[in-house]
């Protein structure tokens, strides 16, 4: 029987955005290069789990430096007013 390696573990805040149609789109902020969707929050879930965990591989294996996670996502609703057509 193998033992198990110890494991590093990461934690990225995950943007699911609900899409008009049904959905989700996900965006992580500190890892640009990942997005992805899923018809469902769990299957964006799963999707986002492995985007960044691939993400994460490629980056090792080009020995590049894991960001920090940016969980200070400023969100703010903006009001603006037209004129009447």
């Amino acid at each position: 029987m193998s033992e198990l390696q110890p494991a590093d573990v990461f934690t990225y805040t995950t943007v699911f955005l609900p899409e008009p149609g049904g959905g989700f789109t996900i965006f992580v902020p500190a890892l640009p290069e990942v997005c992805g969707t899923g018809t469902t929050l769990r299957e964006a879930q799963e999707s986002a789990y492995e985007a960044i965990t691939l993400a994460l591989e490629v980056r090792r294996e080009m020995g590049d430096s894991f960001p920090e996670d940016t969980n200070e996502i400023p969100v703010q609703l903006v009001s603006v007013s037209l004129p009447k057509a």
